[in-house]
């Protein structure tokens, strides 16, 4: 497969991190097709079981 890389970020002001020091990860899940289109994000907590039903209805249509 391809290795796809989406950046997300956001910045956050110093006021508003306790002690100064603030370490924030992604934790999204993209549904990317084989054009390289995404056509669904998941974000975290991730629910498999949701995850399932929305891919499956993504595959069916594609």
């Amino acid at each position: 497969g391809e290795l796809i890389l989406i950046p997300n970020y956001e910045q956050i002001p110093p006021e508003a991190m306790e002690n100064g020091y603030s370490i924030n990860h992604t934790a999204w899940v993209y549904l990317v097709n084989p054009g390289g289109q995404i056509h669904a994000g998941f974000p975290a907590p991730h629910k498999p079981n949701d995850m399932l039903e929305d891919i499956k209805l993504l595959v069916d249509n594609y």
